[in-house]
């Protein structure tokens, strides 16, 4: 295939291509970065890092090229001026734009919700005769356990994810 408005080789081809008409339009909150400095187990893996490893350097370095590729096409699809067959590949980027707004509103509140919740742990509902597999879940270290006792809640670290209150089996942390 060759380079068109929706189309971009990288390296050539070489190193895969990016397609424009997929854009799907997210903020920074909406997507997670990738460490490719980790330590890859396979060799399938290590190909993959490396190609990935080759994209992004291209990409980094070309960057002017793809983001002006990228806002030619937005501004013609909504322009109307893009021929038939390339409006029948992209995505609906306005309509992509609203939903990606929508979701990060909903989820703008629900995390203002939880802010005024404090997670608690409801004694009677936890057995205390083993270990706690909710402690294992919580990514910033806001639970500990001694011995078999119910859990402490140091709510200074509690981010108030909820994934405690999720995994736990007896329903005992609740926030």
């Amino acid at each position: 295939m060759k380079n068109t408005v929706d189309f971009f080789k990288i390296k050539n081809g070489e190193l895969g291509a990016v397609n424009f008409n997929n854009m799907i339009p997210v903020g920074k909150n909406n997507y997670a970065l990738i460490d490719l400095g980790k330590e890859a187990l396979t060799l399938e893996e290590l190909k993959y890092q490396k190609l990935l490893k080759n994209q992004v350097q291209w990409l980094n370095a070309n960057n002017n090229q793809v983001k002006n590729k990228s806002s030619k096409l937005y501004q013609l699809y909504n322009e109307g001026k893009l021929s038939s067959n390339i409006k029948q590949r992209c995505c609906n980027f306005k309509m992509l734009e609203q939903k990606c707004f929508e979701y990060n509103e909903i989820n703008r509140k629900k995390k203002e919700e939880m802010m005024d919740k404090k997670l608690q742990i409801i004694t009677e509902k936890c057995p205390q005769n083993h270990k706690c597999p909710a402690v294992s879940v919580c990514p910033v270290g806001a639970l500990t356990q001694k011995d078999f006792e119910a859990p402490q809640i140091d709510h200074d670290k509690c981010i108030k994810c909820g994934k405690c209150s999720n995994f736990c089996p007896k329903k005992a942390l609740v926030l």
